[in-house]
């Protein structure tokens, strides 16, 4: 009886792996959209993932829901979706090579059992003959720290499994839409409202405030960003953003609108206190106005030297130790 138990088993078993649906490209196939991404779900984790399989899927395991809070996922998202598309448009059938997006929102229950706790990950599954749970048998993709991730994980995949991936870029409708529809209601206006707006233009204070926002701008290191290409936010490691990066050479995109920001509140409330104050005819509400105007100066200076701090963590002064 234990004899034919075990013949009945181990039958079984071949007959999962020939003709099971893990095992099928053409199943995981039918589950890609025409983006080229294997979007999975609880239910299609498993089959789609676990072992034996003959293709390799390289699955990016993320959390690109706003109340995750992952920056960093949203800024891989794009690197992956082109990733995809191009691999899709040379190789509509595959070809032995997958990309699945596993987002937490659909894959509670997997993301549990793989005992992930932060994202996002990257996780490439080569071919396999053998039955594997979807826990083993994985290769993780260590990110790079910069916004696009396209190159590295071309340089990747063609270094570690021999994918060799051309890269096409989607032809952007919405883009060529509005750009037509910004160029008409651009137009529309100025044909309207020539006069009001050329009376604009030679306002003094117009220019007064663009020439100050562009130096604020270019103060803060815009021109450093433009030159180094810097991206834009990096992650912490933890499926978190990181806004500033210490070291004075180092620097991302995001940390010089946040100083420029400063500055222009600085800026601005400086010379509010300067010229708009004095003109204020009641004591009391000039008195108040230029304690709110300090108070605020004090604040965002306390708040500019924290920063100076990690760029350069010998910086020795501070004054409001609250950031």
């Amino acid at each position: 009886m234990r004899g034919l138990l075990s013949v009945i088993v181990s039958l079984w078993a071949f007959f999962g792996v020939v003709f099971g649906e893990g095992f099928d490209a053409k199943y995981v196939n039918s589950l890609k959209g025409s983006d080229g991404i294997v979007r999975l779900t609880d239910k299609t984790f498993d089959k789609v993932v676990g072992g034996p399989r003959d293709y390799t899927v390289a699955v990016f395991l993320t959390a690109a829901q706003p109340q995750y809070g992952c920056q960093f996922c949203r800024m891989v998202g794009p690197s992956i979706e082109k990733l995809a598309y191009s691999w899709n448009k040379d190789h509509p059938n595959g070809d032995g090579f997958f990309i699945a997006v596993a987002d937490i929102q659909d894959t509670q229950l997997s993301f549990r059992k793989l005992g992930l706790t932060h994202a996002p990950n990257l996780w490439v599954y080569p071919a396999t003959e053998k039955s594997a749970p979807v826990t083993v048998g994985y290769e993780p993709y260590q990110f790079v720290q910069v916004e696009d991730q396209v190159g590295p994980l071309v340089g990747h995949l063609e270094r570690n499994y021999g994918i060799s991936i051309t890269l096409h870029e989607p032809f952007r409708w919405d883009r060529l839409g509005l750009s037509m529809a910004t160029t008409i209601v651009i137009g529309a206006i100025i044909k309207v409202a020539y006069k009001t707006i050329l009376q604009i233009l030679q306002k003094k204070q117009i220019w007064t405030a663009i020439t100050l926002v562009a130096i604020l701008m270019f103060t803060a290191g815009h021109m450093f960003n433009m030159i180094r290409r810097t991206p834009y936010i990096v992650g912490d490691g933890k499926g978190g953003a990181t806004y500033f990066v210490g070291g004075h050479a180092n620097q991302i995109a995001v940390e010089t609108q946040i100083i420029a920001l400063t500055y222009a509140v600085l800026a601005f409330s400086t010379i509010s206190l300067i010229v708009k104050v004095p003109k204020i005819q009641n004591p009391s509400s000039q008195s108040a106005a230029a304690l709110a105007l300090c108070g605020v100066i004090f604040v965002t200076f306390s708040f500019l030297m924290s920063k100076f701090h990690i760029k350069n963590g010998s910086y020795p002064f501070k004054l409001m130790d609250i950031f």
